[in-house]
């Protein structure tokens, strides 16, 4: 829904806020330093970790301090996700909508990804 607010006003072309859907950000779409951050953030929705090689390019880009804040915003959209999912809020009306995936019949929400392994179904 924040893509609806913040896209335009960040700079993020039709193309970038499409590929934050995509299973890896596309080379050409984000600049090195962005990819790295969407690749932190994969990692921590994917695994709910990071793995050393990671962590050691991210911190070439950013402070401790930056990390751990990046970090926290990432859970604090994950707990979001999970009250509004439990709770079944609808989405707002004026959000944005990203296509479902496989097609417009298809399941989920365009992005979402498959369950985390450490986080069960």
């Amino acid at each position: 829904m924040h893509v609806a607010f913040f896209a335009e006003r960040v700079g993020f072309t039709p193309e970038q806020v499409a590929a934050t859907c995509g299973a890896e950000a596309s080379a050409g779409v984000f600049p090195d330093r962005e990819r790295l951050l969407i690749r932190l953030v994969d990692a921590l929705h994917d695994e709910a970790r990071v793995g050393d090689p990671l962590w050691a390019a991210l911190r070439v880009e950013w402070t401790e301090e930056q990390l751990i804040e990046l970090i926290a915003l990432a859970g604090f959209y994950h707990l979001i996700a999970f009250v509004t999912n439990a709770l079944r809020i609808s989405p707002e009306p004026y959000g944005a909508r990203f296509p479902r995936m496989g097609g417009p019949d298809g399941a989920g929400d365009g992005c979402s990804r498959p369950a985390s392994p450490s986080g069960g179904s």
